[in-house]
Parts: C-alpha cells; sequence; structure tokens
C-alpha cells in the first residue's frame, strides 16, 4: 500500500509540477510580450519628440526671411540657391556670410544629433530637389502613402543584430517655402 501511496504523491506532484511549470511559462511569454509592446511605444513616442523637434527647428527657419552662416567648409554656399540673388553677403568686417535654407539647416543638426544620440533622421521626397534625398524603397511607399491620404508611416525593422523604429510623417511646402523651392 505505501508504494501505492507512493506512486500517487509522486503523480501528484509531477501534475502540480507540470502546471506550475505551464503557468509560469505562460508569465513569462506574457511579460516578455508586454515589455516588448512597451519598449516599442516608447520608441515610438521618442520618435514623436524627436520629428517634433526638427519640425520646430524647421518652422523657426522658416519663419525668418533667411538664415545665414559663416561660409566654411562644412557649410559652402549652397549651389542650388545659386538663384537667390541675396544667398551670399559679407559683413561690414568682411565675413563672408551664406544662406542656408531650412532643409540644409535641419539636415546639418539631424546629422550632429545622431552622432550624438544614434538617432537618425532625414528628409527625402518623391520630388526631391536634392538628389541626396531620393527615398528609398520604404521611404517611397510611406510617401505615396501619404499621397493617398495617411498621416504618418513606420514599422519595425532589425539590423546590426538591433531593432530599430523607422517613422515618417509628411512636411506639407508651404509659402515661404516656395522662396527656394518654387522652381
Amino acid at each position: 500500500m505505501q508504494t501505492e501511496q507512493r506512486d500517487m504523491v509522486f503523480r501528484y506532484a509531477a501534475v502540480i509540477g507540470l502546471i506550475w511549470s505551464v503557468v509560469i511559462g505562460v508569465s513569462m511569454v506574457w511579460n516578455i510580450h508586454r515589455e516588448r509592446q512597451q519598449t516599442l511605444a516608447l520608441a515610438k513616442r521618442e520618435a514623436f519628440a524627436v520629428l517634433n523637434k526638427d519640425e520646430a527647428i524647421r518652422f523657426w527657419a522658416v519663419s525668418h526671411a533667411a538664415v545665414y552662416v559663416p561660409a566654411t567648409e562644412r557649410t559652402p554656399p549652397n549651389p542650388l540657391l545659386d538663384h537667390m540673388p541675396d544667398r551670399d553677403i559679407t559683413t561690414p568686417s568682411g565675413i563672408a556670410l551664406t544662406m542656408i535654407n531650412h532643409a540644409y539647416m535641419l539636415k546639418q543638426i539631424m546629422h550632429d544629433y545622431a552622432e550624438q544620440s544614434g538617432i537618425k533622421g532625414r528628409l527625402t521626397s518623391l520630388k526631391p530637389y536634392s538628389p541626396e534625398n531620393n527615398p528609398d524603397a520604404w521611404e517611397k511607399e510611406a510617401l505615396e502613402s501619404f499621397e493617398r491620404g495617411s498621416h504618418e508611416a513606420y514599422e519595425y525593422t532589425s539590423g546590426e543584430g538591433t531593432l530599430y523604429l523607422r517613422f515618417m510623417r509628411p512636411v506639407i511646402a508651404k509659402k515661404p517655402c516656395l522662396k527656394c523651392h518654387g522652381a
């Protein structure tokens, strides 16, 4: 009789152990899923914040008639603005300044920000003013979705063993933008 009782205790213990293992496994899978969803939501919120910062900088630049910076090797006169009569000016003290448009200024800021934060950004278009702004395949698809009325596009993708969020929103050219982009 003791052998039967011992076998029954082992069976109950095995069943309880199996049930406990399943509960722990389901809990682990659920928590990993929740953690992943929260991480992705956080990445999307950060992307919104960075894009809003970029848009604020762009609107600031557009709200001023022109922004001039010293003409340097890093910021030479922009050949795409050579139609602008005051693209290059000299201060009374002899410092050569060149006009930069909001897109070029934002491009430099995005480059510097990417080096500091690891968060990359860029401007692109289906009809880019500058060839370096040609869209890649995902960007082209996103831009085409904006023409159909979408307000944003995003995807999670991986590269180099890391998960990335790609995020885009349309930027509409307004009247002040046409000073440079009207051509």
